[in-house]
């Protein structure tokens, strides 16, 4: 079940972040709110090979702060 859905291509669920694929949140390494881009959310994160990656999502300011909370909990780090 989906903690919080977005635009119906952003899943955000306990095993981690559904968006085309399941990042799991062991991979993720941080995030970031970009809003001078009209809230894009940065997310890095690690693939198998143990590269960096980097995905840029739209939220809507309604859910913002939702995922936000969640992403502190997840994460356990705090924006930057």
């Amino acid at each position: 079940m989906a903690l919080v859905s977005v635009w119906r291509r952003l899943e955000i669920r306990e095993q981690g972040i559904y968006y085309d694929s399941c990042i799991k949140w062991k991979y993720i390494t941080s995030y970031n709110w970009q809003d001078q881009k009209d809230n894009i959310l940065q997310i890095d994160y690690k693939g198998t090979s143990e590269k960096e990656h980097t995905l840029e999502i739209k939220v809507s300011r309604d859910e913002k702060e939702k995922i936000s909370q969640i992403l502190q909990t997840k994460i356990n780090q705090s924006p930057t």
